[in-house]
């Protein structure tokens, strides 16, 4: 491959990954938290942005979204939550907490 091509497929890269935010989804019980497993996350913005994905068991999504503000709707066992977030491309677990 030519250097320059390297250069870009390289930067590509940087550029998709930097979007990427791990959000962990908790449920707020009085003091108490519990993680919300294979819930149903979706990340929207009224621009139509959006993401949809489910938790794994121990609340985590990936979120591949442009940086920013969003309204973030959370359905765990026939229950529905929202929260907001800001999508940053920081490093790290983000926890969403919501309240029953």
């Amino acid at each position: 491959m030519k250097p320059t091509f390297s250069a870009i497929l390289v930067l590509l890269g940087m550029a998709c990954s930097a979007n990427a935010d791990v959000l962990q989804v908790k449920i707020q019980f009085g003091s108490g938290f519990s993680n919300v497993a294979y819930g149903t996350v979706t990340v929207s913005k009224s621009n139509d942005q959006k993401f949809s994905g489910r938790t794994d068991r121990f609340g985590r999504v990936t979120v591949k979204l442009p940086h920013g503000a969003y309204d973030v709707q959370v359905l765990d066992d026939k229950r529905q939550y929202r929260a907001t977030v800001t999508i940053d491309g920081a490093k790290g677990l983000k926890a969403v907490v919501v309240k029953p």
